[in-house]
C-alpha cells in the first residue's frame, strides 16, 4: 500500500513539473523489474538514485538520475519571429521565412487564407513574382504534440515595371540622323544610352535625334523609370547601320551659256541617279551621265543624288557660271586668197574655234583660219566659243569645185608659234623664203622646190619683234609682207 501511495505521489510530482516545464510526457518504455500498468503502457519507478539493469528502451530518452524511463517528450509551438511585409517591384524575387520552435514542426503557407500547394517549409521563396503574386501571406506552424498557431499575415505590395518599348527606323545609313521614341507617361523618367551614335537632342524625354556614325552596327539602349515607386525596366534594339555611296566628283564645264546644252556624269555607273540643275533643263536624270540645257543665265547648280542597294543616298554638288549666250555677235567666215577661210567679227570674248564641213566638226581645224583642200568642194561653217562657253555659229559657204584662188597669203599675222604661207597654183619651180629682222639680218632662209600649196615656218625661236618676209622666184621678189612676232 505504501508503495502504490510512493508511485502516485511522484507521478504527481513529475506532471506538475513536466506541465511547469511546457512539456508533456509519454511513458513507454519497459525495464526489469517493472509494474505493468493499463493499457499497454509500462512505467517503471525505483528508488531515487536506484540503477536499473536489465532493462531495453525504445522510441526515446532515459534519464538514470532520476531514477526512471521516460520516452516521447514533445515541446508545444512557439513562433518567435514571423513573417513581414513587403514592397517590391514587379520581376523581384520574394522571400517569406518564419522562426518557430517545438517538436516535429511542420509548415503550411497560404495566400489570402487558402493553402498554397507544395508549400511547407520554413521559408516561401517567389522566383521573379508578377502582380498576380501581391496578396496577404501567412502559415500554419503545427506541432507533434497537436497544437497549431497560424502566424501573423504578411502583405506582399507589387509595383508594375515601365511598361517601355522603342520605336525608329532600322536599318539606317551611316551619319544619318534618326528619330526614336516611346510612348510618353507623365509618371516616367527616361535614360537613353547610344552605341555607334551620338544623341544630338532629348535625352532625358520620351524622345530622342540619334546622328548615326560610319560603323557597320550600333544600338539603342532606354531605361524607363516610374518615379512614385523606383521601379526600373530597359530594353535595348540593335541597329544595323548600312554604307553611304562613295561620292563622285561631277565632270564638266564650270561655265555655260543659255541655250547651250553641255554634258555632266560621274564614273562609277552601279548606283542610282537622281540628276537636279537649277536654270537647266535635264534630258536623262536616271544614268551616270546627262545633258543639261541651261536656260537661265546666273550662278547655278547641278546636283546628283546617288543612292546605292542599302537605299543610302549621297549628295554631289557642281557649281556652273551661266552666261547670258544672246550678247553674243555671230562670226562672219568669208574666202580670202582663194583657198582660205576666214573668221570675222570675230570678239576677243572668244577662247576656242572649230571648223565643220558637211560631215561634222574637222579635225584639227580650231583656228581662227581654215585652209580649204583644193579642188574647193563642200559646206563649212565655224562655230566660235567664248570663255564662258557660249557658242556662236557663223555663216554657212558652200563650194561646187568651179572656184579658182590667186595671190599669196601669209597668216596668221601677228604670229606667235607657226607661220603659214599660202601659194596660189604653182608649178615646181624653186621659191625661196627669206625673213629678215629689223636690222636687216636674214634670220630665217627657206627654198622650196616641190609645188606644196602652203608652207609653214618656225617662229616660236625667234624673238618677239617685225620682222620683213620676202619671197624669191627666179631671183625677183614675188611677194612681201611686214611680219609682226608676238609670243
Amino acid at each position: 500500500m505504501r508503495r502504490k501511495s510512493f508511485i502516485i505521489i511522484f507521478l504527481l510530482f513529475l506532471y506538475i513539473n513536466v506541465k511547469a516545464q511546457s512539456y508533456s510526457t509519454k511513458v513507454e518504455v519497459v525495464s526489469s523489474g517493472g509494474i505493468e500498468s493499463s493499457g499497454g503502457n509500462y512505467s517503471n519507478f525505483g528508488v531515487l538514485g536506484e540503477t536499473f539493469t536489465g532493462f531495453s528502451v525504445s522510441g526515446g530518452n532515459y534519464s538514470s538520475s532520476m531514477g526512471f524511463i521516460s520516452t516521447g517528450i514533445c515541446f508545444a509551438v512557439s513562433i518567435r519571429s514571423h513573417p513581414k511585409n513587403q514592397t517590391v517591384c514587379e520581376g523581384a524575387d520574394v522571400n517569406f521565412s518564419v522562426t518557430a520552435t517545438g517538436t516535429g514542426l511542420t509548415y503550411q503557407w497560404q495566400k489570402n487564407g487558402e493553402n498554397i500547394i507544395d508549400s511547407t517549409n520554413s521559408t516561401l521563396n517567389f522566383v521573379s513574382v508578377s502582380l498576380n503574386d501581391a496578396a496577404s501571406y501567412s502559415v500554419i506552424v503545427s506541432g507533434e504534440c497537436g497544437d497549431t498557431i497560424t502566424s501573423d499575415t504578411a502583405g506582399l505590395i507589387v509595383n508594375a515595371l515601365p511598361v517601355i518599348s522603342i520605336s525608329g527606323n532600322n536599318p539606317v545609313c551611316a551619319g544619318a540622323e534618326e528619330i526614336y521614341n516611346t510612348t510618353t507617361n507623365p509618371d516616367y523618367s527616361y535614360e537613353w544610352a547610344i552605341d555607334g551614335g551620338n544623341i544630338t537632342s532629348g535625352e532625358n524625354t520620351n524622345e530622342i535625334n540619334v546622328a548615326w556614325a560610319d560603323s557597320s552596327e550600333g544600338s539603342v539602349y532606354l531605361q524607363g523609370i516610374v518615379d512614385s515607386t523606383g521601379c526600373i525596366s530597359d530594353t535595348t534594339v540593335q541597329i544595323t547601320i548600312n554604307p553611304l555611296p562613295v561620292i563622285q566628283s561631277i565632270f564638266g564645264e564650270s561655265t555655260a551659256c543659255t541655250n547651250t546644252s553641255l554634258t555632266y556624269g560621274v564614273a562609277d555607273i552601279e548606283n542610282s541617279f537622281l540628276w537636279q540643275a537649277s536654270g537647266g533643263e535635264i534630258g536623262n536624270d536616271t544614268i551616270n551621265m546627262v545633258n543639261i540645257l541651261w536656260e537661265q543665265a546666273g550662278e547655278q547648280e547641278v546636283r546628283l543624288t546617288e543612292t546605292n542597294s542599302f537605299g543610302c543616298a549621297v549628295e554631289s554638288i557642281f557649281s556652273v557660271n551661266v552666261a547670258d549666250g544672246e550678247l553674243l555677235d555671230n562670226p562672219e567666215i568669208k574666202l580670202k586668197f582663194g583657198a582660205l577661210l576666214i573668221g570675222t567679227n570675230l570678239l576677243d570674248a572668244f577662247a576656242s574655234y572649230q571648223w565643220y564641213n558637211e560631215e561634222g566638226a574637222i579635225s584639227g581645224a580650231t583656228g581662227q583660219f581654215y585652209e580649204l583642200p583644193l579642188p574647193l568642194s563642200g559646206e563649212y561653217y565655224l562655230i566660235a566659243t567664248d570663255n564662258n562657253n557660249c557658242k556662236a555659229e557663223s555663216n554657212h559657204l558652200v563650194f561646187d569645185g568651179s572656184e579658182s584662188y590667186s595671190s599669196i597669203l601669209a597668216y596668221p599675222n601677228p604670229v606667235s608659234e607657226e607661220l603659214s604661207i599660202l601659194f596660189p597654183e604653182r608649178d615646181n619651180g624653186s621659191l625661196n623664203i627669206l625673213l629678215f629682222n629689223n636690222t636687216g639680218q636674214a634670220v630665217i632662209i627657206n627654198s622650196i622646190k616641190n609645188g606644196n600649196y602652203l608652207e609653214k615656218i618656225n617662229t616660236a625661236d625667234l624673238m618677239e619683234g617685225m620682222y620683213f618676209l620676202i619671197i624669191e622666184s627666179k631671183g625677183e621678189v614675188i611677194y612681201s609682207e611686214k611680219i609682226i612676232v608676238q609670243h
